[in-house]
Parts: C-alpha cells; structure tokens; sequence
C-alpha cells in the first residue's frame, strides 16, 4: 500500500511541477485578445486543437484527485484503527502515517485545482503549427510519456489485483465489513 502510494505521489508530483512551469511561462499581464474567430467545427489543415486535448486530459487529475482524497480517508481510518494499540510498532506506523497523509490531502488539492486549470484550455483558440519544425525533444517527450502511461497503467492492474486479494483476505478473516 505504502509502495502505491508513494508511487501516486511522485506522479502527482510531477504534474504539479509540469502545472507549476506553465504558470511561470506565462507573461505577467495579457494583452487585450483581438476578436477571435468562431471556432471551427474540426481543425483545419496546419492548425490543431490543442486547447481541446488539454481540457479531455483533464479527467486524469481529475480523477488522480479523487483517489488521492480516498487514499487520504483510508490513511485516516488506518490511523484510527492503529491508534488504539499502545505497542511501539503500532505506534511508530500512525506517526509515520501521520506524516504521510497531509501530502497526499495536498496533492488530491493541487490535482483539482489542476483539472479546473486545463478545463479552461477548452477556450483557446486554435493555433497554426508547423510540423515540419516540431522539436525532436518534443517528440522524444511525447514517447516518453506514452511509455510511462503504459507502465502506469500495468502498475495500477498490478496493484488493483493486490488490493483485491488482500481485500477478500480480510473479508475471510471477518474484518472490514465486507459481503
């Protein structure tokens, strides 16, 4: 659980920090738009809609948000649970979950603030790009992040079938108030 967990926030972690740079490129004061077009019903030719990608992307924080609240809730009622023991193991795990769980509460805050923030990417105006210069390194980024969405995705079918297991196991044992 700890391994999953830690793993959700250094994803979450990344993010912001991608969310952080943005905000930093960005110049101090707008200039007023001039009158934007209507938007067209599919990208034309050269131009693409990049705003629109990022608000579909949104859910991704999103949902990474309403994870991390419910891991922080189960973190809160493990530390419950836990509290009652008085043995030193018992209580060096609820103060090392103590540490863990305002990070992950952090974090559920800043994947909604950033959800909200790329839903507003559905607004942009569609942009010409000239793909004869796209940056190799933007290219080699987007392989990248493709990959690490594929082991991300094998890590959380990995993790969910742990769960599962571990979840009938104590239903087994009469704990947890399962069906």
């Amino acid at each position: 659980m700890q391994r999953f967990i830690l793993g959700l926030v250094a994803l979450a972690c990344c993010i912001t920090l991608v969310a952080r740079a943005q905000k930093a490129d960005k110049p101090a004061a707008k200039a007023p738009a001039a009158a934007a077009a209507p938007p067209a019903a599919a990208a034309e030719p050269g131009k693409m809609e990049c705003g629109k990608m990022i608000a579909e992307k949104a859910v991704f924080p999103a949902k990474l948000a309403e994870l991390h609240t419910v891991i922080a809730e189960n973190m809160d009622a493990h530390i419950k649970w836990m509290s009652a023991n008085k043995d030193k193991e018992s209580k060096a795990e609820v103060a090392g979950m103590k540490k863990l769980v305002k990070p992950v509460r952090d974090i559920a805050a800043a994947m909604k603030k950033q959800a909200g923030e790329m839903e507003k990417a559905r607004d942009w105006p569609m942009a010409p790009h000239d793909m004869k210069t796209f940056p190799a390194s933007a290219h080699e980024g987007m392989t990248k992040q493709i990959a690490l969405e594929k082991e991300l995705a094998a890590m959380f079918t990995k993790d969910v079938a742990e769960m599962e297991k571990m979840m009938k196991q104590m239903q087994q044992g009469g704990g947890g108030g399962g069906k």
